[in-house]
């Protein structure tokens, strides 16, 4: 059995919605994926760029750096090499990461938290791009 990695670190939607994540100019994929970054690390209480470091990490960041690889994946549908690249890893590594994060989802508490990141990540892409 896998545990939860435990409660958000006072991520609300609203705060997303409100201007918390903006999402710089770039491409589409690139600019989604940094809201996804974002949104994971407020939710882990990892700062973002931690998730995009080179080495492994921790177990609960290379966890919440493969959550953020998955959803980058299943809720933005960026491809394996979209994503990849802007992990700065290998196509293989995302598909094993959303392989992982896959299994954990048949827990019902992690497949519902896993739900409500989603939903911000959703309400933080739908924001328009502010060019600062």
């Amino acid at each position: 059995m896998h545990a939860v990695m435990g409660e958000p670190a006072a991520v609300r939607p609203a705060e997303v919605r409100g201007g918390s994540v903006r999402l710089p100019a770039g491409s589409r994929s690139s600019r989604q994926g940094l809201a996804v970054i974002e949104v994971v690390g407020a939710w882990r209480g990892l700062p973002p760029r931690v998730l995009l470091a080179h080495g492994r990490g921790t177990r609960r960041l290379a966890l919440a750096r493969q959550e953020a690889m998955y959803l980058m994946h299943v809720a933005l549908s960026c491809s394996y090499t979209e994503v990849a690249e802007q992990f700065g890893r290998d196509r293989t590594t995302v598909a094993h990461a959303c392989w992982q994060v896959e299994d954990l989802r048949d827990e019902p508490g992690y497949d519902a938290e896993l739900d409500r990141i989603e939903a911000l990540i959703q309400a933080a892409a739908r924001e328009p791009a502010h060019a600062d």
